[in-house]
This record gives structure tokens, sequence and C-alpha cells, in this order.
């Protein structure tokens, strides 16, 4: 469920990463399959794809490159859960990203969410999500549109039966007119590491 996921590292450290695995043998696994436990989009309470048990899925999501160099990426993923397609442009800059999430849905008056997790200091202030490793790294994720921004804790799995507390950040937004957009830059700045 990680398609167009955004992984984010900087220097040897994952400030976005996605939930990992944890383990595939148990019913508490489930929650790192999720597509809210990776680093893109969901349209209401929807799935990419649609789940039989712990690992086979159905009605697989299409995905597409358009363009893809050291500058600049563009894909393009469709969900036959939901039918919806989500289009996502991710453009290098000085010191960071600017990333555009574009969603076109069947449906009109439903909500989408960009989930963010990382295992860093985070806060909120107004559209700005900072996280950051006091010694090493701030990062900035500044939402150009508005949206309503929140965080909780969660867990994340970098190895097989290890889980560490770590920050979910739901960032919300209204599909309205069938669309929605998310555009935000992330900008990182050494703390002298």
């Amino acid at each position: 469920m990680d398609g167009l996921h955004f992984d984010l590292w900087y220097k040897d450290f994952n400030i976005l990463c996605d939930s990992g695995t944890y383990s595939y043998a148990n019913n508490y696994d489930k929650q790192f399959t999720m597509t809210k436990n990776h680093n893109t989009i969901q349209v209401e309470d929807l799935e990419q794809m649609r789940k039989i048990g712990q690992f086979l899925c159905y009605d697989w999501i299409k995905c597409k490159t358009l363009k893809a160099d050291e500058s600049e990426f563009i894909g393009i993923l469709v969900s036959n859960n939901g039918g919806y397609t989500h289009e996502k442009s991710v453009k290098v800059i000085e010191n960071g990203f600017k990333i555009l999430d574009k969603i076109n849905t069947k449906k009109d008056n439903q909500k989408c969410y960009l989930y963010l997790h990382t295992p860093y200091y985070t806060e909120i202030q107004n559209s700005t999500i900072i996280i950051k490793n006091e010694k090493e790294f701030e990062c900035k994720i500044i939402f150009n549109n508005n949206v309503k921004i929140q965080k909780q804790t969660t867990f994340i799995s970098s190895y097989y039966y290890e889980k560490i507390e770590a920050t979910e950040i739901k960032i919300e937004n209204k599909i309205k007119d069938r669309k929605c957009e998310f555009s935000y830059e992330i900008k990182i700045n050494s703390n002298g590491g």
C-alpha cells in the first residue's frame, strides 16, 4: 500500500520513513501494511488496493512514471479501490524539494489525507511542520495551501520484530469538484553535525 510513497534521507538520518514491517505473523502487523502507514495519500479510509488476509491484494494499483531523473520525478497512480488518481511531482530545489500531490476522484465532498512518519522530534507551527535532531538537522515542511495538520504517536519498525515510538503526521484537505491538492516544500538545514 505504498504507491508514490516518499522517503526522505539526510546523511544517515531517515527523516521521513514508512512504518516498516515488524513481522508478518500476527494481527498486530496489519497496521504496518496499511496505506496510512506510508508517506503517501489516502482518500477517506480507502486502501490503495483491496486486501485478502495478511498478504494478498487484488484490484492492484496501476502506476506510471512520466519522468524520472536527478532533478525531477513525476508519477501517476490509479487505484481501482475507490476509483481515484494520484499524481505526484517531486522537484529538487536548493536544500530540499518542492512537491505537488494532485488527486482526482469520482466522488465529491470527501476528505483526503497525506500521511508522513518520522522518528524525530516534531512540532507544528500553523502550516509548517518542523522535524529536527538538535545536533544534526532541522527539516521544515511548508504547505502552500490551506490544510489541517495533526500529529499523534505511532510506531515504526526498522528491523524485524523491533518497533520504536515515532510521530505520525496527518495532513487533511477537502476534495472539491472531485479534486484535491497538497502543495509543499521541504527544506533541510544542517545544524553543524
